[in-house]
């Protein structure tokens, strides 16, 4: 998979989550949604079958290649110059990249968890770097 669809598809995951967890309504009694009872009770089979393609197919080994590459962008980008030589576009392209492999790294960990403690890591913490730092790095690949 590459880096690109990778990021898409984590991206457009944690969308749908997001707008079904509005739909579905269905809070703990600590105001936080209850991501098990989202999957279950949602009657849309599309996002039952994103989440389940999105896991079944990312695998740790796709997240780590996409980490190489972001790393790989990042150095290429500084090209051994210091923060300063940088212009201040480029700044924040490697601010974006270094953000998205924060991401990534976290995402290796959750996929071996529970599909409801990824769907709330994905919402709650991804969902907004990834809002501000992708229109930043997908155009570098």
């Amino acid at each position: 998979m590459s880096t690109r669809n990778l990021l898409l598809g984590l991206d457009k995951l944690a969308k749908v989550a997001k707008q079904l967890a509005h739909d579905v309504a269905d809070f703990n009694d600590d105001g936080k949604v209850n991501w098990d009872d989202v999957v279950a009770a949602s009657k849309d089979e599309k996002f039952k079958e994103l989440v389940g393609a999105a896991l079944g197919r990312t695998k740790r080994a796709d997240v780590y290649a996409a980490l190489a590459e972001l790393n790989r962008r990042r150095h290429d980008l500084a090209a051994g110059r210091s923060y300063v030589e940088m212009t201040t576009e480029e700044l924040d392209q490697y601010e974006a990249l270094r953000s998205t492999e924060r991401v990534l790294y976290q995402a290796a960990d959750k996929l071996e968890g529970s599909r409801s403690k990824f769907l709330a890591w994905l919402v709650n913490d991804a969902l907004p770097v990834l809002a501000s730092t992708l229109k930043v790095v997908l155009p570098l690949f």
